[in-house]
């Protein structure tokens, strides 16, 4: 038996090679998006690691919100410098700052790209992740030094002058220096504008405050014991942390962003590998059909239907696994077009080594392997029924039934997937998500189960201008077709899931583009929205210009925060009451 289905694999290739295509693209896909986002967490774990090189600790203010960490008084960098094993102690500040281009555009990723960051040079530290390519530190008011990667991109060298958008006015300033963050031309794709302390805590709005605190250790003083004794001086509203932990809580945020990113691709995979289990099903199915002959005389030979049904497992079990490794294979393109997707949206990562861990083999290999097998579990069982006399006639298709055990499962798993699919659309919640891509699976299930019972008034239909226009030709054909209704069930079933999902989709986004675009309708009264590209906050003294224009009747200002309510963390808007009712449609409850 073995030796049977090795020969016969080896004598069809090409078949081998096309069906493990159809599973292979799902597997590139799981294996590309496990690379990618394996790849990008050890690049982040390293990036900010670098961040906080030359520190052991950072002295921060406790705060209630995870993005809106409250600031750092001046006065604190003293008491710090105080505290016994503290060799060097220095106030860190950031904020937005985006440069503008020669040509007076502002430099930055349209949307919600990497950000436009200003900074405080680290003057003092032992050693810093920013190194100064050419030029120097920035030391007085007017000097900055930007990033590697804009001033490469856009022409800047040391020595010009540069417009820098800030909260407030924007300003000009010379360049003084260009700088790397280690060895990345920038910090992920951010464009940096470095500042001296005093000019940085001008320009981003933070004077008398800082961000945060770091801190370096005496030598002996570990990282850990230097953390105790901060703790033991600070006030109760002030934290210290270590920077082996500060570089640990900055990687797994970024990561958990990066978790959407990667359950959006394995949605894609989780598709492809969908579709693909209907083509390995048609496939197998339409062997067995024609090696019926062929297996009919394993049977008379002595063969059991056991053994006939291990041997299409086996070859399915063949497949998996030639489709699993050539999906692995695939996957490192996959990887890297994404990369280079990233790359387009302006995410320049430093480089670093691919990350291929075992995870992504196992989970890569046992998906195609187990999705493959249980395809053809279905043809495996009618090829274990095949009778041995099968080998001595022409054996016809049977006529198809539509069974009651066929219409009462097509029904159940139709009707189950429609109920979690309206649930998750119409109820909303946590869940959503997972019961609409649940329930849409279920729903195609159903529907391809329900499937051959519609072939031939489909059939019908279709052919009949076929059959006017192509006579005898178009008879043969729609007879055919109408013949075997399950045959042809299945051979349509891996296209109808596949149209099925496009037409989904499109039809979701633009119903999601509508829906959107009516809210704004009904909400929005003005004429405009003034916002900066990345979606940052700019000086308040804009909406004061624009209302002292004469075309002008309103300007108002938005401002977005975040507050706790009973115990919930929850977004706020600050509005201008007298002007609010002429710019958005508020009901008032």
């Amino acid at each position: 038996m073995l030796k049977s289905i090795t020969r016969g694999l080896m004598a069809r290739k090409l078949r081998l090679l096309l069906t493990a295509l159809s599973i292979s693209f799902g597997v590139a896909f799981v294996a590309g998006t496990f690379i990618l986002t394996d790849t990008l967490n050890h690049t982040f774990d390293q990036l900010f690691a670098e961040t906080t090189q030359g520190i052991d600790a950072a002295v921060r203010a406790e705060s209630d919100f995870d993005t809106q960490p409250r600031p750092v008084p001046e006065e604190l960098l003293a008491e710090v410098r105080e505290v016994d094993g503290v060799d060097f102690a220095a106030g860190t500040v950031s904020g937005y700052a985006q440069l503008v281009d020669k040509d007076g555009e502002a430099i930055g990723v349209h949307g919600a790209g990497p950000p436009t960051l200003g900074l405080a040079w680290p003057e003092g530290f032992p050693s810093s992740s920013l190194v100064i390519r050419a030029g120097r530190p920035p030391q007085a008011e007017g000097e900055v030094v930007i990033d590697a990667a804009s001033a490469d991109d856009y022409g800047f060298e040391v020595g010009d002058e540069i417009e820098i958008l800030l909260q407030g006015p924007s300003e000009r300033f010379t360049i003084v220096g260009i700088t790397g963050f280690g060895e990345a031309d920038n910090l992920a794709g951010a464009t940096l504008a470095v500042f001296d302390l005093d000019t940085a805590q001008r320009v981003l709005d933070k004077e008398g405050e800082f961000d945060a605190i770091d801190v370096a250790a005496e030598e002996g003083v570990s990282s850990t014991e230097l953390v105790n004794r901060l703790e033991a001086s600070l006030p109760n509203q002030f934290e210290a942390i270590t920077a082996d932990n500060l570089a640990a809580e900055s990687a797994e945020a970024v990561q958990e962003g990066l978790g959407f990113f990667q359950t959006f691709l394995l949605i894609f995979a989780a598709i492809a590998l969908f579709v693909g289990s209907f083509i390995i099903f048609n496939t197998f199915s339409i062997t067995i059909a024609q090696r019926m002959r062929e297996l009919a005389l394993l049977r008379t030979l002595g063969a059991t239907g056991r053994q006939v049904m291990s041997s299409v497992l086996i070859e399915a079990l063949i497949v998996g696994l030639f489709s699993s490794v050539l999906g692995l294979a695939l996957g490192f393109g996959v990887a890297v077009g994404l990369q280079a997707l990233l790359a387009g949206f302006g995410v320049d990562l430093p480089s670093t080594d691919t990350q291929f861990l075992p995870r992504t083999v196992i989970v890569s290999i046992l998906l195609g392997t187990v999705i493959t097998m249980v395809a053809s579990l279905g043809p495996a069982r009618r090829a274990a029924k095949i009778p041995p006399i099968a080998a001595l006639r022409d054996a016809a298709p049977s006529e198809f039934k539509a069974s009651k055990r066929r219409i009462g499962v097509g029904v159940v798993l139709g009707l189950g997937g429609a109920i979690a699919l309206a649930t998750g659309l119409l109820a909303g919640g946590d869940q959503a998500l997972t019961l609409i891509g649940i329930g849409a699976a279920v729903f195609m299930i159903g529907i391809s189960v329900l499937s051959p019972l519609f072939v031939r008034p489909l059939a019908r239909l279709v052919s009949a201008p076929i059959q006017r226009t192509r006579g005898l030709a178009g008879r043969l054909a729609a007879d055919n077709s109408m013949r075997n209704p399950q045959r042809t069930a299945t051979t349509a079933a891996a296209l109808m899931i596949g149209l099925a999902m496009v037409a989904m989709s499109a039809t979701f986004a633009a119903s999601l583009k509508a829906s959107a675009t009516e809210v704004i309708d009904d909400t929005f009264r003005a004429d405009y929205v003034v916002t900066t590209e990345t979606f940052g906050v700019f000086s308040a003294t804009a909406a004061r210009r624009l209302s002292e224009r004469d075309e002008i009747a309103v300007a108002m200002p938005l401002r977005f925060g975040e507050v706790r309510i009973d115990n919930t963390q929850q977004f706020v808007s600050a509005i201008e009451p007298d002007q609010v009712h002429q710019v958005i449609n508020v009901q008032m409850t």
